[in-house]
Order: structure tokens, then sequence, then C-alpha cells
């Protein structure tokens, strides 16, 4: 963790700086002057992250999507791919129904059953990728569920779909007040 600081600049047209030991001045021309000041917060990194949107998360509980689906849902995408969104193993090699199985000691069967209810939901897919066919089909998610970085390939914009109903425009404007 990092302590996270806040800057606050000043115009150096507007400023000078004195010295309180020796009552010395100093004007700039060009340049700014930045006060840095720690602030109560702290900065996380990590190299290797995913983003679960918790709203959507909320309809797909609502829609039938259970703990055990969820669970298997994080442990498959642990190592997400950036852009596309695919499950990867700790080698970088795309996950398959025998590998996830593997991963969480049940059966290829059992499995292939979760697996099929995430489908379902519309929140995974079996899918080869153009440009990428000799990876053989790959499980992607759909992003707006859960996701590794915020850029991403069209390709996934035309497999999956949000998952929250898009409001319906009334035709009526929009007040607005000024």
């Amino acid at each position: 963790m990092k302590r996270k600081n806040k800057t606050e600049n000043f115009d150096v047209g507007e400023w000078v700086l004195i010295n309180p030991n020796t009552g010395e001045t100093r004007e700039f021309e060009e340049g700014k002057i930045s006060v840095i000041s720690p602030t109560k917060l702290v900065t996380l990194h990590s190299e290797n992250y995913f983003i679960i949107d918790t709203d959507r998360l909320n309809i797909l509980r609502e829609q039938g999507l259970k703990d055990i689906h969820i669970g298997l849902l994080v442990l498959m995408s642990a190592n997400l791919g950036y852009k596309l969104n695919i499950c990867l193993t700790q080698d970088g090699k795309p996950h398959t129904s025998s590998t996830i199985a593997e991963l969480l000691g049940q059966t290829q069967q059992a499995v292939i059953r979760k697996l099929k209810k995430l489908q379902e939901l519309g929140i995974i897919k079996k899918t080869t990728i153009p440009d990428n066919k000799h990876l053989g089909k790959v499980y992607i998610v759909n992003p707006y569920l859960l996701r590794k970085g915020k850029d991403f390939s069209i390709f996934l914009s035309l497999k999956f779909t949000d998952f929250v109903p898009e409001v319906k425009d009334s035709g009526e404007p929009l007040l607005v007040e000024e």
C-alpha cells in the first residue's frame, strides 16, 4: 500500500515563496508552485485483479444465479485475459471443462452442468474467437459482469448484452434546470 497525496497547484504569477527563517522571497516567472499533502487514503496496487459489477450480480442472483455458480465463475476467471476476457489457467492456456473440474476437485460432468447454467444466464460463452482460432473453443466472460481492464475487443460487444434492462425513452423532453 502506498499513501495517497493531494496536490494543490498555485499560479506563479499570483504567489511568491518566502523563507520564514531569513525573510528572503523568491518570485517565479515560469512553472508552477505545488503543495503536496498526505491524505488519509492509501492506494493498493495489484498485478492480477478483476472487477465484478455488484449491481449486475444482484440482478443475476434474482434470476437464479447461486453461490456455487459465483464461486465457479470467480475461480475460473482468476487469470482473465485482457481485451477478450478469456478464462485462462495459471500457465496462460484457455480453461477447458476438464481443467476447471481439476481446479475445483469435481467431476467434469458436474462442472459442465454448472457451466451450462452460466451460459444460460448469459454470463459466459464457449466460442471460437476470430484471429485466435488456434485456441479452439474458449470460455469468455461477459464483461458487463466481470472484467479485467477497461478496453475490450469489439468481438465481445457482438457476443454479450448487458444484464441491466434498458430504460425506454418516453418521447417526452427532459426538463433541464438552468
